[in-house]
């Protein structure tokens, strides 16, 4: 299993849990004991399974309930401010109103029409679409930090005997900072895939299949 974890999957997947457990030991023994002192985050044999399968559970809780709400959000901020936008990601009308589809314009076909669009350019332009799968893994990070060290702060607090108050602030404004910077980024990366299904004529060339010019060489 472990050989074909890259640094992608590491980033979507095992890093959360590690910020996770970084935050929660943070906020309940405090910055000296977690980093000079005996607290058990280094010690453990079994840290980095722990780490993986916290950031997969992290990852999945935001998919399957927070995700879909998310871009909701943005499609309605994003559509707002560009109009032009809002019917690259509608389906054609159905001619047949006897057919019980669902409408054009709801957020289900948006999404499936960016996901189609995606499968198109993975398998058409893999080199391309490779740049905009680690886009979307550095937003999905963001928004893992953003949960990992907001519970990690408050687990870690509520199981503290001491309150360790000026850590626990600094974790939430880097949690909420961690927010911010995933919803802009997501707002960016949607506008790219409207963009990209617009200029969808011009081909976009391959970079497994540009050759260099005989400057280049």
């Amino acid at each position: 299993m472990f050989e074909k974890l890259n640094f992608t999957n590491l980033l979507r997947y095992g890093l959360n849990g590690g910020v996770f457990l970084l935050a929660l030991t943070l906020t309940r023994v405090g910055f000296d004991t977690t980093i000079f002192g005996s607290s058990g985050l280094v010690q453990s044999s079994a840290l980095v399974l722990i780490a993986i399968v916290v950031g997969c559970l992290i990852y999945t809780i935001h998919i399957a309930l927070v995700q879909d709400w998310v871009q909701k959000f943005l499609m309605m901020l994003v559509f707002c401010k560009y109009r032009g936008l809002k019917k690259c990601l509608e389906y054609p009308e159905v001619k047949d109103p006897k057919e019980d589809l669902p409408h054009p314009d709801s957020f289900l076909v948006r999404t499936y029409m960016r996901d189609y669009n995606r499968w198109i350019r993975r398998c058409n332009y893999p080199k391309f679409q490779q740049n905009m799968d680690q886009w979307s893994t550095q937003i999905h990070f963001l928004y893992g930090c953003f949960w990992a060290i907001l519970t990690g702060a408050i687990i870690g607090g509520i199981m503290s005997n001491i309150i360790h108050f000026h850590i626990f602030l600094c974790l939430v404004v880097l949690s909420v900072l961690s927010l911010c910077g995933a919803v802009i980024q997501d707002c960016n990366a949607l506008i790219y895939d409207c963009l990209f299904i617009i200029q969808k004529e011009n081909i976009i060339k391959d970079l497994s299949e540009t050759k260099p010019t005989d400057e280049e060489t």
